[in-house]
C-alpha cells in the first residue's frame, strides 16, 4: 500500500508539473526564431541603417504624411538622415519637402519639434549645390505671414544666408526688398535683425556695392536706435549694427540706455560694447562710474574700458 501511496503522489507532482509547464509558455510572448529576420516598416528602421536603403518618392511622402507625433518624427528623422546621404536631391524630392514645409504645423507634434525640423529642412534644400526652384518664395511667405514668431524668424535667416546663392537676380531683389521694408518697420519685431542683415551683405560685398546703400542702412540702424517704442530685440541688434558700422551718432543713445537702471541687462551690455567700439577716452570716467554703482555690469565695462584705453 505504502508503494502504491508513493506512487500516487510522484505521478500526481509530475503532473502539475507538467501543467504549470504548459501554462507559463502559454503566458511568454512568442518571439521569432533567433536568425529569421523581423519584417518591419521602412519608417520604424533605424537612421542609421537608412544609407544602406533607397527610398522612393511615394515612401519620402507618405512617411511626411504620417500622422501621429512619434511615428511622424520618426519618419523624418529617419528621411533627413537618407537625404543626407544624397549628394544632389532629385527635383522630385525637392518638391516634396517644400510641399511638406508649405503646410500648416502638423497638430500632432509640438511647436518646438516643428520650428526644428522646418530649420533643419530649410538648411538641407540650402546646401543643394544648384540651387532649389520654389525655395525663395517659400522662405519669403514664411517670413512675412507665418503664425509662428520663431520661424517667421528662421525664414528671415535663411532668406539673408540664401540670397548671394539664389540663382534667379529677380527672386534676389525680391529678398532684398523684403529686408529693406522689414527694417524701415519700427514696430516689427525682426526690424533691428533684419537691419543687421542688410548691413552684413552690404559688408560682405567688400566694397563692390558701395552706393547709397550705405548711408541707407546706417540710417536705418540710427532711426531704430533712437526709437523709444522699438522692441528690446530689435534695439539690441540695431545697436549691434551701429557699432559695427562705426555710427557715432548711436553714441548718445547707447550712453543713455546704458546708465538706465529700468532697461533689462543684455540690452545695457549692448550698449555698453558700444560705447567701448564708438566712445572716447572720456567715457571711462562714465563707465567707472557705472561699475561702481552696478556690480553685475562689470563683465561688460571692463573690455570697453579696455578698448577706449589702447592708443
Amino acid at each position: 500500500m505504502k508503494s502504491l501511496s508513493l506512487i500516487f503522489v510522484i505521478c500526481m507532482g509530475l503532473a502539475v508539473f507538467i501543467l504549470v509547464f504548459f501554462f507559463s509558455n502559454l503566458m511568454e510572448p512568442q518571439l521569432p526564431p533567433k536568425n529569421k529576420p523581423v519584417q518591419q516598416s521602412q519608417f520604424t528602421t533605424t537612421p542609421s541603417e537608412i544609407p544602406r536603403q533607397i527610398l522612393s518618392e511615394d515612401e519620402i511622402e507618405t512617411g511626411l504624411k504620417l500622422g501621429t507625433g512619434s511615428y511622424h518624427l520618426k519618419s523624418l528623422e529617419v528621411i533627413m538622415t537618407w537625404l543626407r546621404h544624397q549628394e544632389v536631391l532629385a527635383s522630385e524630392d525637392q518638391a516634396i519637402l517644400l510641399s511638406y514645409l508649405e503646410q500648416e504645423q502638423p497638430t500632432s507634434i509640438t511647436s518646438g519639434e516643428w520650428e526644428e525640423r522646418v530649420n533643419e529642412i530649410l538648411n538641407f534644400l540650402r546646401s543643394q549645390p544648384n540651387g532649389v526652384p520654389g525655395l525663395a518664395d517659400l522662405m519669403l511667405h514664411m517670413a512675412e505671414h507665418d503664425p509662428n514668431t520663431v520661424l517667421r524668424m528662421y525664414a528671415m535667416q535663411h532668406i539673408f544666408l540664401w540670397i548671394p546663392d539664389e540663382p534667379d537676380e529677380g527672386k534676389r531683389g525680391e529678398m532684398m526688398s523684403y529686408l529693406k521694408r522689414v527694417a524701415d518697420t519700427p514696430s516689427d519685431i525682426h526690424s533691428g535683425a533684419a537691419v543687421m542683415f542688410l548691413s552684413d551683405l552690404e559688408l560682405r560685398n567688400d566694397q563692390k556695392q558701395k552706393t547709397s546703400d550705405e548711408e541707407t542702412i546706417n540710417l536705418a540702424a540710427l532711426r531704430l536706435v533712437e526709437n523709444q517704442e522699438v522692441n528690446p530685440a530689435a534695439l539690441i541688434s540695431a545697436l549691434h549694427t551701429c557699432t559695427e558700422r562705426g555710427v557715432t551718432d548711436a553714441l548718445p543713445v547707447a550712453r543713455q540706455l546704458a546708465a538706465d537702471e529700468t532697461k533689462m541687462i543684455p540690452l545695457r551690455k549692448a550698449a555698453i560694447h558700444a560705447i567701448g567700439r564708438l566712445g572716447e577716452p572720456e567715457d571711462v570716467v562714465f563707465l567707472d562710474k557705472l561699475a561702481r554703482a552696478e556690480s553685475n555690469l562689470k563683465a561688460a565695462i571692463d573690455p570697453a574700458k579696455k578698448n577706449l584705453q589702447e592708443p
